[in-house]
């Protein structure tokens, strides 16, 4: 199938395609340090992770038949001048090279009718070319811990992580695929107050913005970086969603709780606002939510304003 040996087949006298396997390669490695700054005041803690994978060129063939080289010629002597050509010429599979695209599988022959009823024997096969997909993730991570007094507790948590990928989204073998570099960071700060053996407040906070770029993949110059390197019909899609808010949380020596939250964001589609109010305490909350999520509430039960802004 697609010109590949079968086992047994020699290569040398069929002239059929010797399969390769891909190579996989992941390597994880990090660490961690932490420990006392200050004698019973003060911790520090900080961790990495890296985890590159490195993948050998694989296979991508497409599951619908394309004019070959050979046809894209033909069509060019049949029609000259011919903008559908032309743009077939340049736009498609073979006119992105990366990966080397080739035709695979038995070529069909197909009567191709042109303007003024001109026809013409155009090649058709699958398309396939090789294409290799790495990827890395690293991620980092620092915490620091401040206790000035015997009843109060400070945290502080730092967070990033960055994450690329060379075959991201897209149809390879056509030749519209692209890559994608995502960071992001996130902040955690905690306040925990003891006033008592049946009282304890706590007040939280957190930040997090992560940004998503997609580029690169089928023209691996053509970055955000790089603009003049990119085709003039290629355009870029990127997106930031951030979010922040805090939590207070009262415990009372008859077991119940007060709880405040606020949470605000912003994302590809908008903020999406949900009020609610509970029995065990009343609530506001401000989050970010799509409209699945929002139908999925009042389908069962809740009712809450949803507004986007």
């Amino acid at each position: 199938m697609f010109n590949f040996c079968t086992p047994g087949e020699d290569a040398s006298t069929s002239g059929c395609t010797k399969p390769v396997l891909p190579r996989l390669v992941e390597n994880r490695y990090g660490g961690t340090l932490g420990g006392p700054i200050l004698k019973n005041k003060v911790w520090g803690f900080g961790s990495t992770y890296w985890d590159p994978i490195r993948t050998g060129a694989a296979a991508a063939t497409s599951d619908s038949l394309t004019p070959t080289p050979a046809g894209l010629q033909a069509l060019a002597s049949a029609y000259p001048g011919n903008p559908a050509v032309a743009i077939v010429q340049q736009y498609g599979p073979y006119g992105v090279k990366t990966g080397n695209p080739q035709p695979v599988g038995t070529p069909t022959m197909e009567t191709v009718t042109g303007p003024g009823g001109v026809t013409a024997p155009i090649t058709f096969s699958l398309v396939q070319r090789f294409i290799p997909n790495p990827y890395d993730d690293q991620e980092e991570l620092g915490r620091l811990e401040w206790q000035p007094t015997a009843n109060d507790h400070m945290f502080l948590r730092y967070f990033y992580q960055e994450i690329s990928v060379a075959d991201a989204f897209g149809d390879i073998s056509s030749g519209g695929w692209t890559g994608l570099v995502a960071g992001a960071h996130s902040v955690g700060a905690d306040w925990t107050h003891t006033f008592g053996p049946k009282w304890v407040d706590q007040l939280r906070y957190s930040f997090q913005q992560t940004k998503g770029v997609f580029e690169g993949g089928a023209f691996p110059q053509c970055t955000v970086a790089n603009v003049n390197a990119c085709p003039s019909y290629v355009s870029f899609l990127d997106g930031v969603d951030e979010s922040f808010g805090y939590t207070f949380n009262r415990s009372g020596s008859n077991g119940g709780s007060a709880i405040h939250r606020i949470r605000a964001g912003r994302s590809f589609g908008g903020v999406f606002i949900q009020a609610e109010r509970s029995r065990a305490a009343p609530r506001w909350e401000s989050s970010p939510i799509g409209p699945a999520e929002a139908d999925t509430l009042q389908r069962q039960g809740f009712k809450p304003p949803v507004t986007r802004i």
